[in-house]
């Protein structure tokens, strides 16, 4: 579906009112980037070359969470830095640092592109389409008067079918999960 489709669907929820097309693309970007997010389950991938161990490089803007990584063309079976001082790479501030240079492919969940205008289709699996039209509604309700029947009961049908579209993207989505093998490595100084 179009931007514009999602907003004729939500003109549908919104008791006889009518959500103008500004608002429209505005809700729909909201939902995308601010509520959707990583739930949208879009993957990417990103070349790092480190010249040299330990150093920092940036990862993409749109970055949420890694999925994979590949040290030239094999799998970097690292686990991740983190707190406790045991893996082999750590992500910091939108940055990623290895412990031994080379270079790496890393497959990441990301959030999904905004839309410039109405003709656009988001780039989000179709399972989302129709919470998307009720998120718009909802948001439409809401900003006038948070309390009111309508926005409530649109907040709990939005809550409802984005949880199931949640579900079923999962069952369509890939079927295999990556396995890591922990490696113990004295912390970074």
């Amino acid at each position: 579906m179009t931007g514009a489709e999602i907003l004729l669907m939500a003109n549908l929820h919104t008791e006889g009112d009518t959500i103008s097309n500004a608002e429209g693309l505005m809700y729909i970007n909201e939902w995308l980037l601010m509520d959707l997010g990583g739930d949208a389950g879009i993957v990417d991938s990103a070349d790092v070359e480190l010249e040299r161990a330990n150093d920092w490089v940036d990862l993409p803007v749109d970055f949420i969470e890694e999925t994979e990584i590949l040290k030239g063309n094999e799998p970097y079976w690292g686990s991740y830095y983190g707190l406790n001082y045991g893996g082999d790479y750590d992500i910091r501030n939108g940055q990623i640092r290895f412990p031994e240079e080379g270079e790496y492919t890393i497959f990441y969940i990301r959030r999904p592109a905004p839309i410039t205008k109405l003709s656009d289709t988001p780039e989000i699996n179709a399972v989302f389409h129709q919470c998307g039209a009720i998120y718009v509604a909802m948001r439409y309700k809401t900003y006038d008067d948070e309390n009111s029947d309508d926005a409530q009961r649109l907040r709990a049908e939005y809550d409802m079918y984005r949880e199931r579209a949640i579900q079923e993207h999962k069952k369509i989505s890939r079927s295999t999960t990556r396995t890591a093998r922990s490696v113990k490595v004295k912390p970074w100084r």
